[in-house]
């Protein structure tokens, strides 16, 4: 999968700013404004955006777990999913690169992190769009899948060609990286509720949920 490169910076600008909440007016402002084009400049120079993708058309969709491969998923989200509107998954890994600076003082570094999220975010977006119609993008800690479930996404995606690894402790390096899945869905498929995304999980069902009453 290609990524287009220039684009991905384009929309992560759009992002930064969002996020960053210093370009507005005033002195203060400027003055963090200025450092923030510099975080910007060092950060553009390290986007590095490596990208793997599989798809398996064998799986089984029943209640809150998912099958594929040699491993199960558990996600309480996806009794939420009519398995009628899925026609496969897939599965990958994504980074946008090494934003890490030893030598910036701490609000640089904070600027930096801001910007290496909001790249990684475009690159995930960019592979969401190339796919076309998928799901909702479920993975480790989100929409209350157990974040020890990253230890089964190298069973699936190849973390390798993506220029990414997994530590014991369930971290990824680099760090601006993601691993999830999404379902190849058809026109019928409905999105999950976008608030569902943070959730810690539900020990009833997500049909009990307040929030979907």
């Amino acid at each position: 999968m290609d990524i287009d490169r220039e684009k991905c910076i384009k929309q992560a600008e759009v992002y930064f700013r969002d996020a960053s909440g210093i370009y507005g007016t005033g002195q203060e402002l400027g003055e963090l404004k200025e450092m923030a084009d510099k975080v910007v400049s060092l950060c553009e120079d390290r986007f590095r955006p490596g990208i793997s993708v599989s798809y398996y058309d064998d799986f089984r969709l029943h209640g809150r777990q998912l099958s594929v491969g040699d491993c199960v998923f558990t996600c309480p989200a996806f009794e939420l999913i009519d398995p009628g509107t899925v026609t496969g998954v897939y599965t990958y890994v994504l980074t946008a690169g090494d934003f890490t600076f030893p030598e910036l003082d701490m609000t640089e570094q904070v600027l930096a992190d801001i910007w290496g999220t909001s790249l990684t975010e475009t690159v995930k977006d960019e592979m969401t769009r190339q796919l076309g119609s998928v799901s909702d993008n479920f993975g480790p800690g989100l929409y209350g899948m157990d974040i020890t479930t990253i230890f089964q996404m190298p069973k699936l995606a190849d973390f390798a060609a993506a220029g990414v690894t997994l530590g014991e402790s369930g971290v990824m390096d680099p760090v601006k990286s993601y691993s999830g899945l999404l379902f190849g869905v058809t026109d019928r498929y409905t999105p999950v509720a976008a608030s569902c995304q943070d959730c810690s999980g539900n020990v009833m069902s997500c049909r009990l949920c307040r929030k979907r009453r």
